[in-house]
């Protein structure tokens, strides 16, 4: 993973909140071990990681209902995808304000 030393020294010398803008879980990753705390993500980027790591998401997101269409099929992709980064974030909510969150 790419070390950011300006990532690193802003999280550990401000108070400012680092959020990643991505859903593909090798980017979380190195953002997160570069000081980020929270992820901001939406349709776009939903789609971005189900279609770079189909694999990954088929063992770790439930499986939506083939029957589903429209916005039903949309919203259980999105909440499989977010509920997913949201437990992986979880333990940095008691970091404090801001930290530890998945905003969708």
């Amino acid at each position: 993973m790419a070390e950011n030393k300006f990532l690193r020294w802003m999280t550990a010398n401000t108070q400012s909140v680092y959020w990643n803008d991505s859903a593909v879980i090798p980017e979380l990753d190195e953002a997160i071990s570069n000081g980020a705390r929270g992820v901001t993500t939406n349709p776009f980027l939903v789609n971005a990681t189900l279609q770079s790591q189909p694999d990954f998401w088929a063992q770790n997101a439930p499986k939506v209902d083939p029957e589903l269409k429209g916005d039903a099929k949309v919203e259980a992709e999105i909440e499989g995808v977010t509920k997913y980064i949201a437990k992986k974030l979880a333990p940095f909510r008691e970091e404090g304000f801001g930290k530890g969150y998945c905003c969708a």
